[in-house]
């Protein structure tokens, strides 16, 4: 598509169709975009930590991690359950970013507590459908937040 294409496209607001991949790109950018708008130092792992996907630090050099969950429904958010299952770390924060399927409309950001995002967890039923429970890590818990 030539840039003149994208260009009018974008504003018609006309919806386009992007890949998982750059789905999650747009988020976590957008994240560390916003966060170093705020006078945060962002660092992007470039995905070779699944379980982060920043490593920042505030105005007052505390330190702290961020793992981006990035959505093109409001519906529903996966997590890996490894780091569900785990007691809440106080320097982890989860950012769940909406990315609009129309490109002209914002991103939109919502930062849950880590207890939150705990606690709804705990509260997901542990067994599948059949009765038989899930094994401890071993696939994606898709729930609401």
């Amino acid at each position: 598509m030539a840039r003149s294409e994208l260009d009018s496209s974008e504003a018609e607001g006309v919806a386009c169709l992007r890949s998982r991949h750059h789905t999650g790109w747009a988020g976590a950018l957008g994240v560390a975009s916003e966060l170093s708008r705020r006078s945060y130092d962002a660092a992007i792992t470039l995905g070779n930590t699944p379980s982060l996907d920043l490593i920042c630090s505030s105005p007052g050099q505390r330190r702290f991690t961020v793992q981006v969950k990035t959505v093109t429904s409001k519906t529903w958010v996966r997590i890996r359950k490894t780091a569900l299952e785990r007691d809440p770390q106080s320097d982890l924060y989860f950012v769940v970013v909406f990315v609009p399927a129309n490109p002209a409309m914002p991103l939109e950001y919502y930062v849950p507590e880590n207890e939150e995002v705990h606690e709804a967890y705990c509260r997901q039923r542990k067994t599948r459908l059949d009765g038989q429970p899930y094994r401890p890590g071993s696939k994606a818990s898709d729930g609401p937040m």
